[in-house]
């Protein structure tokens, strides 16, 4: 129930969720001189819904002072819903209980199975689509997370954010496109505007007679992730808070599956230097190439002397949404160079794709999913 909304603040208001994150935040501060830290040099992590919330912290009038740097990737768009709708979505799906929202008592007395259930039979209705996500216009988010940045209201901390380069191959449910499904799929999403389908053939071409799975998969990525990220770094460059951004390229040397790439998720492992969990288990004698445990290792230090030192990472320039040069490679002393900064990654795409009225799959697969399933056969 982290992301209800209620009248009455005494049954808990709304961004609960995030609000325990705030205090966590707190006791980290209170407590960790304990365990031999210190409480000025917190940094704060997250990936993917964990990097929606560390955006959420950044912009947040409640989370200030309490971390020294913050760490989001894979993190997209950071879903949100103004406080009316989350009050009125929470009233319609508790609507399928014995409860009314501003029972206390008897919302109390629910069973965690009863509420999953109730939660996820409400998937692919409008509340159920918003459900995982801020709520816009309390005193934890009081707008959204670009209109904070863009008005300065937001912790000036260093932050580093960035996504991978396959970032779509884990949320599509396809194995293969071909040219007429593709052409088909950019015509639902384009809502038969001609227009956006022809778009979208030019930024990511279809090839009769072959798997187009890919080019899905690019422009999911982009849409989801690399252009909202990319939107975020503008907003904090034009506020004087430039981040550092990378782009991860690295497809595993043992995948899980081989069409995933650099997925989403991926870099995970490479951070924590916990390769194994990439593993295959149909492939248990697949050893890791030299080149992911030498990855490994740079990408590891790297974030942990950007959280030690609170970024200033040597060699690796922060975001410039004015500059006009090429990707810059982010030199790790490995080849290849696995890891772009991300001054100029998906530029090209993402200044061509900002006036499509694309329906908001940035937030969620599910439309996106709904038009590979209905265009499925099309001749």
């Amino acid at each position: 129930m982290g992301f209800a909304a209620f009248n009455s603040s005494s049954i808990g208001g709304s961004n609960n969720g995030f609000r325990d994150l705030v205090e966590g935040l707190n006791w980290v501060r209170r407590h960790i001189a304990a365990f031999g830290g210190d409480p000025e040099r917190v940094t704060i992590y997250g990936e993917s819904a964990g990097g929606q919330g560390v955006a959420a912290l950044l912009t947040s009038p409640l989370s200030k002072g309490l971390f020294r740097a913050a760490i989001a990737e894979s993190a997209g768009e950071t879903n949100t819903v103004l406080l009316a709708e989350r009050m009125a979505h929470t009233a319609a799906i508790l609507s399928h209980t014995a409860c009314d929202p501003d029972d206390l008592e008897c919302l109390q007395g629910l069973n965690s199975t009863e509420l999953v259930h109730t939660v996820n039979s409400h998937i692919g209705s409008d509340e159920g689509n918003h459900w995982a996500a801020v709520t816009v216009g309390d005193d934890f988010s009081p707008d959204t997370a670009l209109r904070q940045i863009k008005a300065g209201a937001f912790s000036r901390v260093p932050f580093m954010l960035g996504s991978n380069a396959d970032e779509g191959s884990l949320f599509i449910n396809a194995t293969s496109l071909t040219n007429t499904e593709a052409e088909c799929v950019y015509e639902a999403l384009g809502d038969s505007s001609d227009d956006t389908a022809k778009v979208l053939k030019g930024l990511y071409p279809i090839i009769p007679g072959q798997n187009n799975l890919g080019a899905l998969i690019d422009l999911y990525s982009d849409v989801a992730m690399h252009c909202p990220h990319r939107e975020l770094a503008q907003a904090l460059d034009e506020a004087g808070a430039s981040p550092w951004v990378y782009s991860f390229n690295r497809s595993p040397g043992c995948p899980l599956q081989p069409k995933l790439g650099a997925s989403h998720g991926f870099e995970v492992p490479y951070v924590f230097q916990q390769l194994d969990v990439l593993l295959n288990p149909l492939q248990p004698n697949c050893e890791p190439p030299s080149e992911d445990e030498d990855l490994a290792k740079q990408i590891g230090f790297l974030w942990a002397f950007f959280a030690r030192e609170g970024g200033q990472v040597p060699s690796w320039p922060r975001f410039e949404a004015q500059t006009k040069g090429q990707v810059a490679k982010l030199d790790l002393g490995l080849d290849p160079l696995d890891v772009d900064t991300e001054t100029g990654y998906r530029r090209f795409y993402c200044a061509r794709l900002a006036p499509l009225c694309i329906p908001a799959f940035g937030r969620t697969s599910i439309q996106l999913n709904a038009a590979v399933e209905r265009c499925k056969g099309v001749s």
